[in-house]
């Protein structure tokens, strides 16, 4: 008995170069430095059934990818295989044929050999088709221009799980530009020859890494106002991690917790609600005790002000408080206001001159709307 190690590799089919199948390439003693190969036409694996018996060897050859991917194991030759791979006298033979020595440098240069082969039978992707999987937002000023040093840590995240060498990262960003951020690329290319990394990562931030407080207010002063509470907290979420993505979790969870009103602030326990998925289940359980709400409104899309609906509502109008009736809407929609100015068209005080009019008509409430378009039809059907 004899303790060998066999290697294998991923090599293209000698009938069909498109496909990939295993092939032991060599064999080597334990107690001896020589490595011998097996010439081409004698890889095949159906030929070394009796070795594809062990169960290291079948170990071996399992999900063994890429291409030019190698394995080596170790295994002990019982007397028959032992006959199959040596003679009598301890030479490596196969078939009667006798395997070639690989020298020392060979040897060395083994596995990398087979890499360097490699791109001639599968050429390299362009760039572009390679960041076509990307998950990187587009930067520009109609899209994502808010955090220039967030979406660079996403940009290099990317590329680095795409395996795309950093001495390239220069070339891959203009594919994720757009507008003034083209324009950028653009000129720094054609003013510098410098394609370090660190020069484009630095002017890029240089150029956008300056924040506004426009960011800041949209992030801290949006508040909750109508609709779904949970499309309040991923929307403030949202911007809370485009003004700032390294803000602490208790910062965004009291964040949250001040844009929501008042009445439901007094309902949450910060001191329980020590962590993001926490508050968020606290916020969706307030959600599903709120009264149904109109489909038309949430957090996001307020409702907008009608003729019958103002947003003024705390406030009356001046017009019908002057006529003794509180109405809750602006002047410039007062209806009541509208009517009388029929009666009053040809007349500065229709109660003496106007024989028509015969009493100061009442406030017209805001949702009285059936009446007043019946009394309107009247009063323009006897003007």
């Amino acid at each position: 008995m004899v303790k060998v190690r066999f290697t294998f590799c991923a090599e293209p089919s000698l009938t069909n170069a498109a496909t990939t199948v295993t092939h032991v390439i060599s064999i080597q003693r334990l107690d001896e430095e020589s490595i011998y190969t097996f010439p081409p036409e004698l890889r095949s694996l159906t030929l070394h059934d009796k070795l594809m018996l062990l169960p290291v060897a079948k170990a071996a050859k399992k999900d063994l990818a890429p291409r030019w991917t190698r394995r080596s194991f170790k295994c002990i030759l019982d007397a028959d295989l032992e006959k199959l791979y040596f003679d009598e006298c301890d030479n490596p033979i196969f078939n009667g044929i006798l395997l070639n020595e690989l020298d020392q440098e060979d040897s060395r240069s083994q596995h990398s050999q087979p890499a360097a082969s490699a791109p001639s039978s599968a050429p390299l992707k362009s760039l572009a088709s390679i960041v076509k999987d990307a998950v990187v937002p587009k930067f520009g000023n109609k899209t994502y221009s808010s955090n220039a040093g967030a979406w660079l840590d996403i940009f290099e995240s990317e590329c680095r799980r795409l395996l795309i060498d950093e001495d390239r990262y220069w070339e891959a960003v203009r594919l994720f530009l757009e507008e003034s951020a083209e324009k950028w690329y653009n000129t720094t290319r054609l003013s510098s020859t410098t394609t370090t990394w660190n020069f484009w990562r630095q002017s890029f931030l240089e150029n956008f890494g300056t924040q506004s407080l426009a960011a800041a207010r949209s992030a801290f002063y949006f508040k909750y106002t109508s609709g779904s509470l949970s499309d309040y907290a991923q929307h403030k979420l949202n911007l809370l991690a485009t003004y700032n993505p390294k803000m602490h979790e208790l910062d965004r969870i009291t964040q949250l917790a001040l844009g929501l009103p008042r009445h439901l602030q007094d309902r949450i326990n910060l001191a329980e609600t020590t962590t993001l998925g926490k508050m968020l289940s606290t916020i969706n359980c307030l959600d599903s005790t709120r009264p149904p709400q109109s489909s038309s409104t949430n957090a996001l899309n307020p409702a907008k002000p009608t003729p019958f609906s103002s947003p003024r509502s705390q406030h009356p109008c001046p017009y019908c408080k002057r006529k003794g009736y509180e109405r809750y809407h602006f002047e410039k929609d007062c209806l009541t206001k509208v009517r009388d100015a029929r009666y009053t068209r040809n007349s500065a005080n229709p109660g003496n001159n106007n024989p028509n009019y015969t009493n100061v008509n009442k406030a017209i409430h805001s949702f009285d709307l059936e009446s007043l378009q019946q009394e309107i039809e009247t009063v323009q059907k006897n003007a």
